[in-house]
């Protein structure tokens, strides 16, 4: 049943461990290709009536936090209540977080959609990264944290995180195969205009455009096309995609790198998830011995790209006001 599957966040690239403007900013591009790739090679999928199985537990940390009914998350302005996507990057396990929101899924709300995907992409794909081995077999949580003992303290502490959130995936063999309809969930959200999904999905239409024996001009364009609907939305989950869409070609390294950085930086600006405590700044400081406890990814671009950083903030600001103002034309020199 199981395949080996990429990591969806992590960047190995040593060809560029000497340069580290452009480890930068190819990092997050990296571990997205990766991800897709999986998506656009092993998207097969179980129908999506498999989720009424999740069982109904109590999470062991976050358990306010997963118990809070749907009704009080919708956005709020308040500071006691989180969002639906806080919400999902608080909870310490999927398997609960699904189960509450799915209601809400099957009846057409597209972040519930979303999130249900991404739910169950996490687990689908980081279960079978670190909890099973090539021919299948399972892999206990000791087995894992000795295979990996030779990586950084932040790569361990991923394992553990993942063991957390897709526990109930392991440990129920009813369960093991319903992390894996995580597509069905994307396309549904993504077909109802849901810039986020549209994002994703994307990246994973680019990339199968890119698979194979020749790249795919069409497919290419089509996801092209479907990624420039979604940044126009401002959706800081579709605007950190974009940094995948840029091009090296005719660029030096450091053009490049200021380009992938000033999309980064951007999504920061506009609310992605950038904080001390995320996955995507967690992902760079596995890799990176240098990075300071306590930091915000801002802060490790700031340090990263030193006397360019001011440049790089300007060129965010210019890409910002092409995306508020919706036009194609003045995005595409950015890409």
């Amino acid at each position: 049943m199981a395949r080996t599957l990429a990591s969806q966040y992590f960047f190995r690239a040593s060809s560029l461990v000497m340069n580290p403007r452009v480890l930068l900013a190819t990092g997050l591009v990296a571990s997205c290709i990766v991800a897709v790739s999986v998506w656009a090679l092993h998207g097969e999928v179980l129908a999506p009536e498999r989720l009424r199985h999740v069982p109904d537990h109590t999470p062991p940390v976050g358990a306010a936090v997963d118990n809070a009914p749907l009704s009080n998350v919708r956005r709020s302005t308040t500071q006691t209540q989180l969002t639906l996507r806080e919400r999902f990057r608080a909870s310490r396990d999927y398997a609960e977080f699904i189960r509450r929101i799915e209601p809400a899924a099957r009846a057409g709300d597209v972040e519930a959609e979303f999130l249900v995907a991404e739910a169950l992409k996490y687990c689908d794909e980081n279960v079978k990264r670190f909890f099973r081995t090539r021919k299948g077999a399972e892999r206990s949580l000791d087995d894992a944290q000795l295979k990996w003992a030779h990586m950084p303290a932040g790569y361990q502490h991923e394992i553990v995180d993942v063991y957390d959130r897709c526990q109930a995936f392991l440990a129920d063999p009813e369960m093991s195969g319903t992390a894996t309809p995580w597509r069905p969930w994307l396309d549904k959200a993504a077909a109802a205009g849901y810039a986020p999904a549209q994002a994703e999905k994307a990246d994973g239409l680019r990339v199968a455009a890119s698979l194979g024996d020749g790249a795919d001009p069409a497919g290419q364009e089509q996801a092209r096309a479907l990624a420039l609907l979604a940044v126009k939305s401002g959706d800081p989950d579709a605007v950190v995609k974009m940094a995948n869409w840029v091009s090296g070609k005719d660029r030096s390294p450091e053009e490049y790198g200021d380009l992938v950085s000033a999309w980064q930086l951007l999504a920061c600006q506009r609310g992605y998830d950038c904080g001390p405590r995320s996955e995507w700044l967690r992902s760079m400081c596995n890799w990176d011995p240098q990075c300071a406890d306590g930091q915000s990814v801002e802060e490790y671009l700031q340090r990263q790209l030193g006397s360019r950083y001011d440049e790089v903030r300007k060129l965010a600001a210019a890409i910002g006001n092409a995306v508020d103002e919706k036009n194609t034309a003045a995005i595409q020199p950015y890409l």
